[in-house]
């Protein structure tokens, strides 16, 4: 009887053991998984707050292009309301001023580092909200979309404008007019080339209209992204006061 008595002590002793060891193992994974979920919204919070710098500085910057873009859409609509026969009647320094404006290419230069970052790293799941998550994974391929349409637009201003307006108009005197070196170049030599002559060409005309058409498309591209943009700001701010 003692013998038994002895058993079943050490028996509910063990039990009691076994529980306390199962008790500090689940108080243990209770501590882990706390402090994992604290490690997360903390790193969730650093990287809402980084992407949302990242992102109102491409604000900014695209604001201040679309701006811009405007100008040289202006300039080169202005041109092709200029072409014509009676290229004599129209004023040389305005036709210089539309080209030194008209004929540039700029382009979107992005800063993604934190994004690209996030999203090869997976660091991105850490957000909470899916709808963020959506539109910051929709930016990266409508980058891509604007840069392959400012590439295009690069490509046919070197490939077919250039090459007209090297034959029918000074590039030297439109520098010497407008350009922060012009005390460097200094006018062009050639002071019987009427660069209004290009007015009347079909080439020129041709390409002008093409560019414009282009513009056009990668204007309302710019308008998208900057939208994109914006939208993920307000979701950012909003993930970041959680």
């Amino acid at each position: 009887l003692m013998e038994k008595n002895k058993t079943g002590k050490y028996f509910k002793y063990a039990i009691g053991e076994i529980v306390l060891v199962v008790i500090g193992i689940l108080i243990a994974l209770s501590i882990n998984n706390w402090n994992t979920t604290r490690i997360q919204q903390q790193e969730s919070f650093e990287l809402s707050y980084r992407l949302y710098k990242e992102n109102e500085g491409n604000v900014a910057v695209l604001k201040t292009l679309i701006t811009r873009y405007d100008s040289v859409m202006y300039a080169n609509l202005k041109l092709l309301q200029l072409m014509g026969e009676d290229y004599t009647s129209k004023d040389a320094q305005v036709l210089d001023s539309l080209m030194a404006i008209g004929m540039t290419a700029d382009a979107f230069y992005d800063n993604s580092s934190v994004l690209t970052e996030a999203i090869s790293s997976g660091k991105l799941a850490f957000l909470k909200s899916n709808t963020l998550k959506d539109k910051l994974y929709a930016i990266p391929p409508l980058l891509n979309r604007v840069q392959s349409q400012e590439k295009g637009i690069k490509e046919e201003m070197d490939n077919y404008l250039s090459p007209i307006i090297r034959k029918s108009y000074s590039l030297r005197q439109m520098d010497f007019k407008f350009s922060s070196f012009k005390n460097e170049l200094g006018a062009s030599v050639f002071k019987n080339n009427d660069g209004r002559q290009i007015l009347n060409n079909f080439e020129f005309e041709n390409a002008l209209d093409e560019l414009y058409y282009r513009r056009n498309g990668l204007k309302k591209r710019y308008n998208e992204l900057l939208v994109k943009y914006k939208k993920t700001s307000d979701l950012l701010e909003k993930e970041i006061a959680k």
